[in-house]
């Protein structure tokens, strides 16, 4: 074996690590259009408005704090607000910035959503776990988020 090369362990944890960064996201994204009528995705851009006292950000920030870029945000931005879920002005001050509002309706279909979203994440992940289980994992993912050579605020938002 060399360097460049993980050994029988190594590798073993890695898959373990694809594995569960694939198939979550997957299993939460199904459940979440078929109980909720939204993508994860989608579900994600709402609840990071609804997070905002008046309901609103920029276009770039939402895309940060998703850690998408703009165009899937963009696309995901206009079948939101086709839904009448969303909407979006132009920044009266720089050109170049869009904000994104939350809509009524949006703030509603969030609140609504969050029961489907909450039950997912705890019986994929948080109901398998002890309180140490829990705290180890928060510990670990801290770690590899903040050295892991990952671009800072994306990933900690």
């Amino acid at each position: 074996m060399t360097a460049e090369q993980l050994d029988t362990r190594e590798d073993a944890l890695w898959q373990d690590v694809l594995a569960l960064s694939m198939l979550l996201p997957s299993a939460i994204d199904e459940e979440m259009r078929r109980e909720a009528d939204l993508s994860l995705f989608e579900f994600s851009m709402l609840a990071m408005l609804a997070r905002r006292d008046d309901l609103t950000d920029t276009m770039s920030s939402l895309a940060r704090a998703t850690h998408s870029s703009a165009s899937r945000l963009s696309h995901a931005a206009t079948r939101l607000e086709e839904r009448g879920l969303l909407a979006r002005t132009a920044c009266p001050t720089d050109g170049r910035s869009v904000y994104a509002r939350l809509t009524d309706a949006g703030l509603e279909k969030v609140r609504c959503s969050v029961p489907v979203h909450t039950a997912g994440i705890r019986r994929l992940v948080l109901d398998g776990l002890t309180e140490e289980d829990r705290a180890d994992l928060a510990r670990i993912l801290g770690r590899l988020l903040s050295e892991g050579g990952f671009s800072g605020d994306a990933c900690r938002s």
